[in-house]
């Protein structure tokens, strides 16, 4: 299935975290496997391809990031589709290709990481979920808001989003795979503890 999703996406420090947290009253654990060629060919092109593993439940993600008029926006086309957990393994173990399945991509596809995530979910009347990561990878714990919204309610998300976060300086995220790259390329000298 293919579709655009925009989405409101800053990094948030450890303290506005905490903070937004609290007022969660749902949460759950997810992970993200990203694939790419062995020169990172979907990297430097702006692609993602990860499979999602949620609720023991997978789903293989290819993402083209394109501009957006809105700076805390980040717009994506995406297409999904479900895969069942002994293909997965398979993937992960080398035994099978994630090119079966992603059939626009002709370049060998390897397995190059994971990142774990907490999230939780924020509810407002009228608007969609927020959500908040707490995201982990190659020693690196990282925070972050997204918020999936339609154009017409930018405005009042950003409103929302001024009463809750006293930091105007705020920095727009960059996606998780970007992230992960930019870790991997220069890894951190302290490595910190995993998800549970």
């Amino acid at each position: 299935m293919l579709h655009d999703e925009y989405e409101i996406k800053l990094m948030l420090e450890k303290s506005e975290y905490l903070k937004l947290a609290e007022m969660s009253d749902k949460s759950f654990y997810q992970t993200n496997y990203y694939f790419d060629t062995k020169k990172s060919d979907l990297y430097d092109k702006g692609y993602t391809l990860r499979i999602r593993e949620k609720d023991s439940a997978y789903e293989i993600t290819l993402k083209d990031d394109f501009k957006y008029e809105k700076p805390e926006v980040i717009a994506s086309r995406e297409k999904n589709i479900p895969l069942n957990e002994t293909d997965f393994q398979k993937i992960i173990r080398g035994e099978m290709l994630i090119n079966e399945f992603i059939k626009e991509i002709k370049d060998d596809l390897i397995y190059v990481g994971n990142l774990k995530t907490k999230r939780s979910l924020i509810e407002f009347n009228d608007l969609p979920v927020m959500e908040l990561d707490m995201n982990e990878y190659l020693g690196i714990t990282d925070y972050e808001l997204e918020w999936e919204i339609e154009n017409s309610m930018y405005n009042e998300a950003m409103k929302i989003l001024d009463d809750l976060l006293s930091n105007s300086q705020r920095v727009k995220g960059k996606g998780k795979y970007l992230r992960f790259k930019s870790v991997k390329k220069s890894p951190p000298k302290d490595i910190g503890g995993l998800l549970r």
